[in-house]
């Protein structure tokens, strides 16, 4: 550390030099090819997986992803002028590349109109997974069906499809408000302008380029839609908070008489050992998502930690560099009747409280054990899931569209499940109709579709609604009942194997992954 203040201090224009020139070099190069993040995740040996593999290799029309787009008008979808458009527009669909097929809202068979007519919804179907269609085929449905919106009919979309068209929220989107928050915070405990921005300055630099760096290893990774946002919040609280500790160490120096050289010396020293120690550890840490298990959290791991590891140079070599270009000029710009040093470490109330814990360090121990225990409590009935359209920005399409489906069909139809079902060879479907059967007279199921069964007899696929939302309790609780009650009675003797997919019991099988591999992951860090 003694060698890296030496260097910052000599080198110190260089050193900031070369930090624009990699800055601009990698945003330059990030603009000029783009990203490939995606949306798609793997749940190995869980019965959602089972339950897609079976669908993928026995009913390929049908494995594709799709995209919904959902109609409402109050004149009602049945008048002349509206079935027309929304008749024009599914052949218009049928045509666009990438395309398998369009379930219109007006075939009997697939129930797509709500009682009162006013709302209904067409579902398009691609031909492959949405990460393998290109954006721009995706894209062309959405504006071919943007244009037959008029001012008495609204027209929305949802879907997994929609996920390879939505702009991953970038840095300059996402932690805008975190920027604005942190700049108040470190002004008012700096208590000047100048060394306020100096670390918000390093973390920016630090962002701009791990977040060029993210999008650029898309390209060879598979790296989540969100982990930019993630990489990017974790980075900047990493970055202005190590920056932080440089910062207050160099001007409680430079307060105390010392030159900026021997400031800079001795806030790396200190600040910059606990820094590096601090930043390894995270990386670690996030790296630690390895144990999981679950290969969507790798890219997510890598990258938060490509973005902790660039602010932590950063906060090593960029912040020392620009605070000797600043030196006893860190104070500028004070905040009046602010003040800015104490002659002690920290102030007399701190003081107080350190020398009141340590004269009783065992009552203090027990003490905060039970108030972190009593705090903890709450983690004891946490029901853990995923979030889905729901949870989405009122004025997004995605909102809209669910909260549409919602209201025409009920809550269970943003997220239907899945039977998926291997048949012996030579069965028939009459254990199937029979599980269908009982399966209806559940007091949480809304409906249940006949199964829909492969040409060979060897496979088929059941679709169900629930009366509750994705996200409700209770349907986390029929496809526990689904699974461990009502398909082992209904299935016992038959030879039929039955799995429940869909995207509900994904999400399920993705939280009970994570509570299994948690005690793995903790121990691993």
């Amino acid at each position: 550390m003694n060698r890296l203040a030496q260097l910052s201090f000599k080198h110190r224009r260089l050193v900031i030099v070369a930090w624009v020139l990699l800055l601009l070099a990698i945003v330059g190069l990030s603009k000029s090819v783009g990203s490939t993040y995606s949306s798609s995740f793997a749940l190995p040996n869980t019965e959602s997986s089972l339950a897609t593999e079976v669908i993928q290799k026995s009913f390929p029309r049908v494995s594709g992803d799709t995209l919904q787009i959902v109609f409402q008008s109050d004149s009602g979808l049945t008048s002349n002028s509206n079935r027309q458009l929304i008749e024009s527009l599914v052949g218009s669909l049928k045509e666009l590349s990438h395309v398998d097929s369009v379930q219109d809202p007006y075939g009997q068979q697939y129930r797509a109109l709500s009682p009162d007519k006013t709302i209904g919804f067409a579902t398009v179907r691609f031909d492959g997974p949405a990460e393998k269609i290109p954006s721009k085929s995706i894209q062309d449905v959405i504006d071919t069906s943007e244009n037959i919106r008029t001012p008495s009919l609204n027209v929305e979309f949802s879907g997994e499809a929609l996920k390879q068209v939505e702009k991953p929220m970038g840095p300059s989107e996402s932690t805008g408000l975190a920027l604005l928050a942190a700049f108040v915070v470190l002004l008012l405990t700096f208590g000047s302008v100048v060394a306020t921005i100096i670390p918000m300055v390093v973390a920016v630099v630090g962002l701009g380029i791990s977040s060029s760096l993210i999008a650029l290893l898309s390209h060879q990774l598979s790296i989540a839609s969100f982990a930019p946002t993630l990489a990017a919040l974790v980075g900047l609280g990493v970055g202005i908070d190590y920056a932080l500790f440089i910062v207050t160490r160099f001007r409680r120096s430079i307060h105390e008489g010392k030159t900026p050289e021997e400031s800079i010396r001795i806030a790396l020293l200190t600040s910059g050992r606990a820094v590096l120690f601090a930043g390894t550890i995270v990386c670690i840490s996030m790296l630690g998502l390895f144990t999981v298990g679950v290969s969507m959290l790798y890219g997510v791991a890598i990258a938060t930690s490509i973005a902790v590891l660039v602010t932590m140079l950063a906060a090593l070599t960029l912040l020392p560099a620009s605070l000797s270009v600043v030196g006893k000029n860190i104070d500028r710009l004070k905040i009046p009747g602010k003040k800015l040093h104490e002659e002690s470490e920290g102030s007399n109330r701190w003081r107080h409280w350190s020398e009141m814990i340590a004269r009783h360090p065992v009552r203090w121990v027990m003490s905060a054990a039970l108030v972190v225990l009593f705090l903890g409590l709450p983690a004891l009935s946490m029901r853990t899931g995923s979030s889905d359209a729901g949870n989405d920005a009122k004025n997004s399409t995605t909102f809209k569209a669910y909260d549409l489906l919602a209201r025409g069909f009920g809550p269970g139809y943003n997220g239907p499940l899945t039977l998926v079902a291997t048949l012996p060879k030579g069965g028939d479907g009459s254990a199937l109709e029979n599980l269908r059967l009982i399966v209806a007279k559940d007091a949480d199921v809304a409906t249940v579709f006949p199964a829909m069964i492969t040409p060979d007899g060897q496979n088929a696929v059941i679709s169900i609604y629930a009366k509750s939302a994705p996200q409700d309790e209770a349907t986390s609780e029929l496809v526990i009942r689904l699974r461990e009650q009502t398909i082992p009675n209904a299935m016992r003797g038959t030879g039929v194997t039955v799995y429940v997919g869909g995207r509900v019991a994904i999400n399920q099988d993705f939280a009970d992954v994570l509570r299994s591999k948690l005690p793995y992951f903790i121990g691993s860090v």
